[in-house]
């Protein structure tokens, strides 16, 4: 399900719950993937080849800097966020 919410804010005033319950389902999924992503590495950590570079591309992706992020929105570019 899919709902596109026009005043956060007031979201968040309205049911202060849903902060928590919002932090909680994003810290869920960070988990998963963190674990998956370690689960990967280590699967493929002395795999020769082209699995090989599994390892070597996580940490390059995992050690990027936020400098080179677009964090705008392709679909509103002058979002006011």
């Amino acid at each position: 399900m899919l709902r596109r919410l026009l005043d956060a804010e007031q979201l968040f005033c309205d049911v202060p719950d849903f902060g928590r319950h919002l932090a909680v389902v994003l810290a869920s999924r960070l988990h998963r993937v963190t674990t998956f992503l370690g689960d990967l590495q280590a699967q493929f950590a002395d795999q020769p080849g082209t699995l090989g570079l599994v390892p070597i591309v996580l940490d390059e992706l995992l050690s990027q800097g936020r400098d080179g992020l677009d964090l705008g929105s392709d679909r509103e570019p002058d979002a006011p966020y």
